[in-house]
């Protein structure tokens, strides 16, 4: 069975559990945005905070997510 979730001006796309993604693996958000993972700020049992870079500016920010949250894979 294949997870998905509905991302806005996209439609139905394949996604996994946040804790699943791996230094280097890309994340799509609403309308076509993309960031790349390139690091691991801090992790907990619940949550995990990525290091993200913007693959349209390349600026670098942080991201919580809880382990759990479905996220969009490019």
């Amino acid at each position: 069975m294949t997870t998905t979730i509905q991302l806005q001006q996209i439609g139905r796309v394949q996604a996994k559990p946040a804790a699943d993604f791996k230094i280097g693996d890309k994340m799509a958000w609403n309308f076509g945005h993309t960031t790349t993972v390139i690091g691991i700020a801090s992790k907990t049992k619940a949550f995990i905070t990525y290091i993200l870079k913007d693959d349209k500016n390349s600026s670098v920010h942080e991201r919580k997510l809880k382990n759990t949250r479905l996220v969009a894979f490019a």
